[in-house]
Order: C-alpha cells, then sequence, then structure tokens
C-alpha cells in the first residue's frame, strides 16, 4: 500500500469502515440526548442498566437509541425523539436567522433534510428533533407547551403556509423541563 492508497482510505466516507464510523458516533449522539433528555425532564434514574439491557433485547444494539426510545416510551412520551449533528448552524449569524422569508432561511434549509432524513414529515407529524449549536443543545419540535416558569431562553416559531402546527426551535432543557417527567415510567 503506497501513501496516496492510506490517505485516500482515511478520508474516504464511502468505505464500510468510514459507514460503520458514522453510525457509531450517532448511537453515541443519541444515547447522550436520551439521557438528558430523561434527566432535564425531572426523572431520577437510578437504573440505567435496566434500561440498556432492555435497549439491546430489543434493538441488539449497545447503546441506547431512538428506535428503542420510540418504542418503549412511544405511548407516555409526547411525540417522537430525533436528532443528529447538522453541520454549519455555527456559521449562522443573527440576520440569518431571524430572516422573515421561512423558505429562504439558512437555519431552515439546513434543519429541514436532516429532519426529513430521519424519517420525518417535518410538517405534520408529532416530533422533537435535537441538534447541536455549539456546545449548546437545541430542538426543532411542533409541540404546544406552556414554558416552566423557571426557564428562561427565546423561541423562533416557523410558520409554514402548508403546515398544520408551526415548528418550534428552542433549547432542549427548556422543552425538557415543560414536558415534565409524567411520562417516564420504568
Amino acid at each position: 500500500m503506497d501513501r496516496d492508497e492510506f490517505f485516500a482510505g482515511i478520508y474516504n466516507e464511502a468505505t464500510p469502515a468510514a459507514h460503520e464510523i458514522i453510525r457509531m458516533r450517532q448511537l453515541a449522539y443519541e444515547e447522550r440526548i436520551i439521557k438528558r433528555v430523561i434527566t432535564s425532564c425531572g426523572a431520577n434514574v437510578s437504573h440505567w442498566g435496566i434500561l440498556a439491557r432492555a435497549c439491546r433485547a430489543a434493538t441488539q444494539e449497545k447503546q441506547l437509541n431512538f428506535e428503542w426510545f420510540n418504542a418503549q416510551f412511544g405511548s407516555s412520551f409526547p411525540c417522537l425523539l430525533a436528532g443528529k449533528r447538522v453541520p454549519g448552524f455555527h456559521a449562522i449569524t443573527l440576520q440569518e436567522l431571524f430572516a422573515t422569508d421561512v423558505k429562504k432561511s439558512k437555519l431552515v434549509r439546513k434543519l429541514m433534510p436532516a429532519i426529513t432524513g430521519s424519517g420525518i414529515d417535518p410538517l405534520s407529524d408529532r416530533y422533537l428533533f435535537t441538534f447541536p449549536i455549539v456546545k449548546t443543545q437545541f430542538c426543532a419540535h411542533t409541540l404546544a407547551l406552556e414554558p416552566a416558569p423557571d426557564s428562561h431562553g427565546i423561541q423562533i416559531a416557523l410558520n409554514f403556509s402548508d403546515a398544520k402546527r408551526p415548528i418550534t426551535i428552542e433549547p432542549l432543557k427548556n422543552v425538557c423541563q415543560a414536558i415534565g417527567a409524567e411520562w417516564f415510567t420504568v
């Protein structure tokens, strides 16, 4: 193997090894988000191992994942949980963030393909799609929630003419506080 073949193999995302790395990173992200959602909602979990074993039995994956979470808590959690890292959010300016034309917004143009890629219809399904911006977890959701009394932050409501409900973007912590822990039963 010469030098060019070696570096082509390292940086080539079309190889099976690269796809496996991407899949494992996504699973690690999903586990972190599930743990963050459960704890931010106010649930006290002292038995993460039981949840991990239930997930492994259902999905044959070692880490908690959205597929298991939505099957396990689909009837009690108010919506579908999904998410992924969306590149380029750190470069969006305030002017682009608060653009008046929703269809031309950079935020919407980057977010909608990620949501639809997760198998969600962004204009009609009830969902909570998480994504990081720098080091803070944000989410896009279609839930009609009353804000928690002690939450601070901003909400961006996107109204599409063909949507059944507006899409709201806000910090994940605020949404979890508004949802509460009543849905979590193990």
